[in-house]
């Protein structure tokens, strides 16, 4: 969406011509244009999006009938462990992997529970996007001190940022902000492609 800030991604095309592409899309809500872009580019890509708030894709994948059946959504909530018998169904990153039979995704969107539920072990991704919403910050983060302490820890796991760009549409049309960045993150640790080119695309 034009002025709502961009998925900057670190050699997508590594991910999207592999014929075992998969992503992951934590918090869905309402527009999916670049879930389709990527189906686009990746012939054998698929994508899994996991959202609570909302029953579907956003309008932009529904309508794209080329791409949209590699596009799978599960009305789940992420949290740091799994609890299937509250409503929405409450998955961690490894019960959702483990149910997919996944071992290791390309991208995706992440916060705390996600982080800590590692404890401590490399994160099993590459890269990931995520938009980070300053004025609408999860429960756990009141003050920028504790936003602090939340980029230190994501920071402990080795993400290192690439790239950041500011949402101009909460500006410019909301006229608020700036609150809401786009941003992009290489995953540090382990070995991957992308930290070392003699090695193959997936482990």
């Amino acid at each position: 969406m034009m002025g709502d800030g961009g998925k900057w991604v670190c050699g997508l095309e590594r991910a999207t011509h592999h014929k075992n592409c998969v992503i992951y899309s934590v918090g869905v809500e309402r527009q999916s244009s670049f879930e389709q872009e990527v189906l686009r580019q990746g012939k054998n890509c698929q994508v899994y999006g996991f959202d609570f708030s909302v029953t579907q894709w956003g309008p932009e994948l529904r309508a794209d009938t080329e791409v949209n059946p590699r596009a799978h959504f599960f009305p789940y909530k992420i949290g740091a462990v799994d609890n299937h018998d509250v409503k929405p169904k409450q998955y961690s990153l490894q019960g959702i992997m483990t149910e997919l039979g996944h071992e290791f995704i390309s991208e995706f969107g992440a916060l705390k529970a996600v982080i800590e539920s590692f404890k401590g072990k490399p994160l099993p991704f590459r890269q990931m996007q995520i938009e980070i919403h300053l004025n609408l910050a999860p429960d756990f983060i009141k003050t920028i001190g504790q936003f602090d302490k939340w980029w230190t820890l994501l920071g402990d796991a080795r993400p290192r940022p690439f790239w950041t760009e500011l949402n101009l549409l909460d500006v410019n049309v909301i006229r608020r902000g700036p609150f809401v960045g786009e941003w992009s993150f290489i995953n540090i640790r382990g070995r991957h492609a992308l930290l070392n080119d003699s090695l193959p695309d997936y482990p």
